[in-house]
């Protein structure tokens, strides 16, 4: 995505390649990476997106609280169904637990809170359906028009 695809777009299209204008999300483990990317490609990415995050990836709460992040103005959206999780008896039972806590350290590390929202969205499982329905929402939060 950083070496290839980013600069591919930026070559072929009249971009604005700055961090602040630019974005990554996902949903699942897309979102998971988006905000990986949060971390590790600060000077790339601005805006960071994720749609039910898969946070209960062993080892992502750790990589988050070892890791600062190192761009404070970036926007960030993160959403999880209040239904994720229900059923599994595996880790994936804690999904809103842990994007409670994912969303907790980013402002625990200094991201502004009016940066970032947190959306829990009544009655949502995990699924294809509930992450289109919510991607214009995060699109929208992302980039508001002005």
């Amino acid at each position: 995505m950083v070496n290839e695809v980013k600069p591919y777009i930026d070559r072929k299209y009249r971009t604005s390649t700055s961090p602040e204008h630019t974005g990554i999300i996902g949903a699942s483990l897309g979102g998971l990476i988006s905000l990986y990317a949060l971390y590790r490609y600060p000077d790339i990415f601005g805006r960071f997106g994720s749609i039910s995050g898969s946070f209960w990836y062993e080892g992502f709460i750790e990589f988050v609280k070892e890791n600062q992040l190192q761009n404070k103005k970036s926007r960030i959206y993160m959403d999880v169904g209040s239904r994720e999780g229900a059923g599994k008896k595996n880790i994936q039972r804690e999904m809103l637990i842990r994007t409670g806590e994912v969303y907790n350290q980013l402002l625990e590390q200094g991201l502004p809170a009016a940066n970032c929202r947190y959306w829990i969205s009544e009655g949502d499982t995990h699924g294809q359906l509930y992450f289109m329905q919510r991607f214009p929402a995060a699109l929208n939060w992302l980039y508001p028009l002005k």
